[in-house]
């Protein structure tokens, strides 16, 4: 199952956006200028996508995100 698309981590990724202003944390765009996504900075086995803290989380526009991957 595609952890993404349950309601707990929409909500969880909301939360995480709005910590940042709505705004991506390396190019400054919004989200009427770009779509924002949540990257995990690190990964550890076992944990669902909304079980770890704001540190390892930042928001990311969609083209931050694929060039940090």
């Amino acid at each position: 199952m595609n952890f993404y698309n349950r309601k707990k981590w929409k909500d969880f990724r909301e939360n995480v956006i709005e910590s940042d202003g709505f705004k991506c944390t390396v190019c400054g765009r919004g989200q009427d200028e770009a779509v924002l996504q949540v990257h995990h900075k690190v990964y550890h086995e076992g944990k669902l996508p909304w079980q770890y803290g704001t540190k390892h989380l930042t928001t990311l526009c969609k083209e931050c995100h694929a060039a940090e991957h």
